[in-house]
Formats: structure tokens, C-alpha cells, sequence
């Protein structure tokens, strides 16, 4: 966060928040039709304000969780951590909630009892971004669907498997040619057929365009943003075909980008 941002307290001394436990959005199904929800004021969380940031220890309330609601052990699907945060900026006064989600990494295997190692999803797109379908035509990411087909950067149809939402107040945006893209800081483009996020690229870098070629950064800005930004998790149309992280490209307003499951492989 910014240095001069700080969790609010309530008057336990305890950070503002809202904890939700549930199934992650087009992660899987349900064996029996339940799908159990779990909200909590994040009490067993073990939060700790440290200056400008906060720390918490999830294993606790997650456990609980995991194993008190009816019919988890009866589902098959990826779990989500849901959490709201707000936060206060001292300069201004203003309160500015934030949605950290914490995930399960996908699992095809059936009911488990065990949760699987977890990740954070950072980076994404501009909610106006248009990501080119599957037909040639173009869709705003922010009207993509679970179950949608777009384009790959490898010129075949992938599926759609989740989209992810969350709010920025800050995006780069970067400019090839007559085309401009904005993302979060964490995104990775195609450079020299490796993901690069955002971040470490430079003017004068080349980045992989949706023509194949790689043409060279023009300008490279920050943008004060106050939308939603978005990202996808692609799969392979073809359930058969082998899926591979390092194919997880998509285009968006023209640039190659790799989607969110690309994005977390490229942080682990």
C-alpha cells in the first residue's frame, strides 16, 4: 500500500474487515448441488497492522471454516478467500475498501479434504480493454463470460474457465505503434517468447504483437485509475489437448498478454 495509507481499526483494535469462504467463481462443480458459503468477521484471522501494511494468519480461520459448513467435504471445486479491507489515507481522510482474493490452485481430482497451495491474483487488464474472440470480433474484457471463447496468441479458440475483477488505482500504460494498452503493474507481455511483467519493461523493449512480430515500447506512462480492472483463466477448448502454461497468451488491444494463470506460474 501507500505510505500513506492505513488499515482501519475498529474499536477492539482489530482492522476493519469481512472474510468470505466459498467456492471461486467457475472454479468446479458440486458432487450433491451445495455450495457452501462462509462469512466471517475475520476475528481468527490474526491480523496485524504493521505502518501502511497488514499481515494475517489465515491458517486458523480457514480451517475452521473449511471444516465447519455443511457439504464442504461433500464438493469438488476450487476454494477462494475473500477478503474485504478497507483502508484510510491519512493525507485525505478518504476510506478506500480493498478485495484481496486468495485461491486454491485448480484441482480436477475430485473431493479432497486437503487445500491446495494457494496463490494471489495481482495483475490485470483495463475493464475497456478488447480481447480478441475466438470469431475475429473483439469483446471489453469487462463483458467476457465463463464459458466464452477467445483468441490465443497460438491462433486457436481456448475456453474461458474464470474471470477475475478487482479494483486499481494505478495502471501503466504502454504505447506501440498506434496502440495503447493499460494494465497492472504485474501483467506480463511476450518478450523474446518469455513473460515479462509489466514492470520490468522499458522504452525501447520489444513486445510480441497480436501480428506475431515484435515491435518496439514507444512510451511507457502511469495512469491515475479509479475502474475495475479484470483478468481470465484460459483452457484448452479441446479438453483432450495438453494444456501448457507457457501457451497461456491472449490478445488485448493488440498486444500479446498472458492470462492470469500464466501471470501466477510467472510468480510462484
Amino acid at each position: 500500500m501507500p505510505s500513506n495509507y492505513v488499515p482501519v481499526m475498529s474499536g477492539t483494535g482489530a482492522p476493519v474487515a469481512t472474510c468470505i469462504l466459498g467456492p471461486r467463481n467457475g472454479g468446479g462443480k458440486t458432487i450433491l448441488g451445495i455450495v457452501p458459503e462462509y462469512t466471517s468477521d475475520c476475528k481468527g484471522m490474526q491480523f496485524n497492522a504493521v505502518g501502511n501494511q497488514l499481515y494475517y494468519d489465515m491458517a486458523y480461520n480457514w480451517g475452521m471454516s473449511y471444516n465447519e459448513p455443511a457439504g464442504w467435504v461433500k464438493s469438488e471445486f476450487d476454494y477462494e478467500l475473500r477478503l474485504s479491507i478497507s483502508f484510510k489515507d491519512t493525507q485525505t481522510g478518504k476510506i478506500t475498501p480493498y478485495y484481496p482474493r486468495i485461491s486454491s490452485v485448480v484441482n480436477d481430482t475430485g473431493a479432497t479434504e486437503t487445500i491446495k497451495p494457494l496463490y494471489i491474483m495481482y495483475g490485470c487488464l483495463e475493464e475497456n480493454t478488447l480481447i480478441k474472440m475466438s470469431d475475429d470480433t473483439s469483446k471489453k474484457i469487462q463483458e467476457i463470460e465463463i464459458g466464452n471463447e477467445i483468441m490465443g496468441a497460438d491462433g486457436e479458440a481456448w475456453m474461458v474457465k474464470n474471470v477475475w475483477r478487482g479494483t486499481e488505482e494505478e495502471l501503466l500504460v504502454l504505447s506501440v505503434g498506434d496502440k495503447l494498452i493499460g494494465l497492472t503493474h504485474n501483467h506480463p507481455l511476450k518478450v523474446n517468447g518469455a513473460a515479462v511483467p509489466a514492470s520490468a519493461l522499458t522504452v525501447g523493449m520489444k513486445v510480441q504483437m497480436e501480428n506475431g512480430e515484435y515491435e518496439e515500447i514507444i512510451s511507457i506512462s502511469k495512469k491515475v485509475y479509479n475502474g475495475n480492472v479484470f483478468n481470465l483463466d484460459m483452457a484448452p477448448k479441446d479438453s483432450a489437448k495438453e494444456n501448457v502454461i507457457k501457451n497461456h497468451y491472449m490478445i488485448a488491444n493488440g498486444f500479446v498478454v498472458g492470462d492470469n494463470v500464466l501471470q501466477n506460474d510467472l510468480e510462484a
